[in-house]
């Protein structure tokens, strides 16, 4: 294992450790999809030899964000609960980033912003999803509470751009990630047959591509496409691009298996 592992496993221990003595809240910093499934692991190993039995949430600041905080919940808390506190006082801010002069402004990528962020020293576990629409000219930046007021007051330029931030509900802004929904017969669920479906690929290619180190779900590099794919599995393809996997959406009258995906634009 090694030693980045190492120190998530002892944090996540540590977190959901105090949680179940003290039965209070914990959360993590924004955890990177590798990172969500080794938490995923640690949990499905149980109490001797993972992490102590308490309710966990992902979230990110929106429904289908990538890298998402773990919240550890006492026993007064559940899911429900955690989403309302988070529209009255979030844990997660959303950042709407706009040039204070749009037509003289340039179109800022995620790269651009990152990049930002990243000369003012802020580590990358307290910035989320970065979603930058360059034909608004805006992006949502996502971070953690505690530190939303200072990048707000310090982030005033990118490149060449002055930019003003201001805190907003998700929703306000118009970048948002785009995706194209699609929908096939599949063999079954295995990964292999999905990718295929998703990117009209034939199964030799795939199997290439998987052979190859190109494929990750959730993050976690695949070598064989013999995994059956779960609901909600975010499946990325170097070269090719990345898609959530929706399921089944029924079976054809001939038998066949129908699932449904979403393709990011």
């Amino acid at each position: 294992m090694t030693d980045e592992k190492t120190i998530l496993e002892a944090r996540l221990r540590d977190l959901a450790g105090r949680t179940w003595e003290r039965d209070v809240m914990t959360r993590t910093d924004f955890l990177t999809p590798a990172e969500q499934a080794q938490l995923e692991v640690l949990r499905r190993r149980g109490p001797a030899e993972g992490l102590p039995p308490v309710p966990c949430v992902l979230w990110g600041g929106y429904p289908e964000a990538e890298r998402r905080a773990a919240f550890f919940l006492p026993s007064y808390l559940d899911e429900e609960t955690l989403m309302a506190m988070e529209k009255s006082d979030p844990a997660v801010t959303c950042l709407r980033a706009a040039p204070l002069q749009r037509k003289f402004g340039e179109s800022l990528t995620h790269r651009d912003y990152l990049g930002a962020l990243m000369n003012l020293g802020i580590e990358r576990a307290v910035i989320g999803d970065i979603l930058a629409d360059t034909e608004a000219g805006e992006a949502a930046i996502f971070v953690m509470t505690p530190l939303a007021g200072w990048i707000t007051e310090e982030l005033t330029r990118i490149r060449h751009t002055t930019v003003s931030l201001k805190a907003v509900r998700p929703e306000a802004v118009h970048a948002a990630p785009r995706f194209e929904e699609k929908q096939g017969f599949c063999a079954s669920e295995r990964l292999d047959a999905v990718i295929a479906l998703a990117f009209r690929l034939s199964r030799d290619k795939v199997s290439g591509l998987i052979d190859g180190g190109a494929v990750a779900v959730d993050g976690a590099v695949m070598m064989t496409g013999g995994r059956t794919l779960k609901t909600g599995s975010r499946v990325s393809v170097r070269g090719y691009g990345k898609f959530i996997y929706d399921g089944p959406a029924g079976v054809s009258r001939k038998g066949r298996l129908i699932v449904r995906l979403r393709q990011y634009c």
